[in-house]
């Protein structure tokens, strides 16, 4: 049980279909292909070093010159690699919560 403010589950918010924006892949200033967040969800975290309590987004997106990804805060991963990352944090949690005082 975490000891914060915010809520303890994911708070779902989805996007209208149509909604995009234009990103530049290659730096160069040129807005070069679309981003598309299908969904958005909002995580309340602890940043230690500043003790503070952050919302994190995390979204599933597509993008039409690198197709779909999970972005999490300012990180994106491949569907693949998402799940893998969420596999690995359920089996820390459950480490986690193992470990005796």
């Amino acid at each position: 049980m975490t000891d914060h403010c915010g809520p303890t589950f994911p708070t779902p918010f989805t996007f209208d279909d149509e909604r995009g924006d234009r990103i530049d892949l290659t730096g160069d200033g040129v807005h070069d292909a679309e981003r598309r967040v299908v969904e958005q969800h909002w995580h309340v975290v602890q940043h230690d070093q500043s003790d503070e309590w952050v919302n994190l987004p995390a979204r599933a997106v597509y993008v039409d010159a690198a197709g779909p990804a999970i972005e999490i805060g300012p990180f994106s991963l491949d569907p693949d690699d998402a799940r893998l990352l969420a596999e690995s944090l359920r089996m820390l949690a459950d480490l986690a919560e193992g470990i005796e005082r």
